[in-house]
């Protein structure tokens, strides 16, 4: 059994490589070329990958451990390619790009979460984090990279044209995990 769960879970890590790696170059549009804390993202992110690959091959971890991580990254590829239509439609930035949003989308997986492709991104590192221990640090230094660059889309949405909507929407969905609204009897 273990064998089949980390070639799985090698496989699954690879896809998500390649599938982030092919948004980076084909999905986001960065308006003044990438800037140099998209280029640390993007070393950070490659370096961090290929140490994730290389403890899938060489970790042995329990069973429940490297399940739990072929779910998570089950998850993060289902909800990022869900997120792909929406974002081609428009053409998202890349991200810290300081350029003006020009669309507020709020459909598919944003009718959930305001940043689908940030909460994609974590659940792999987070995968990649129950197969070996020493992936945590992972977590937390691409998640640092991803709550900078929510904090400056955010930041760039209240001053477009598009602040007022984008406030509204901001209120009524979770940044990265979908708010759970509880209804009050009275």
């Amino acid at each position: 059994m273990q064998p089949i769960l980390s070639y799985s879970a090698l496989a699954l890590s690879v896809t998500c490589f390649v599938s982030f790696s092919w948004a980076i170059v084909r999905l986001f549009y960065g308006s003044a070329g990438v800037g140099s804390r998209m280029t640390l993202l993007g070393a950070m992110g490659i370096l961090c990958s290929i140490t994730q690959i290389t403890l899938i091959v060489l970790t042995r971890t329990g069973c429940w451990r490297m399940a739990s991580a072929l779910v998570l990254y089950v998850v993060a590829l289902g909800l990022f390619w869900w997120a792909v239509p929406q974002a081609a439609r428009v053409r998202l930035n890349i991200a810290f790009t300081k350029a003006t949003p020009v669309a507020l989308l709020v459909e598919g997986p944003y009718a959930y979460v305001r940043h689908p492709f940030y909460a994609s991104y974590l659940l792999y590192w987070v995968a990649g984090a129950f197969i070996s221990g020493w992936l945590w640090t992972s977590v937390l230094v691409m998640g640092w990279f991803y709550f900078t660059a929510m904090r400056q889309e955010e930041e760039s949405f209240g001053l477009s044209p598009l602040a007022a909507r984008y406030e509204a929407y901001r209120r009524k969905t979770g940044a990265l995990l979908p708010v759970l609204h509880v209804s009050r009897r009275k």
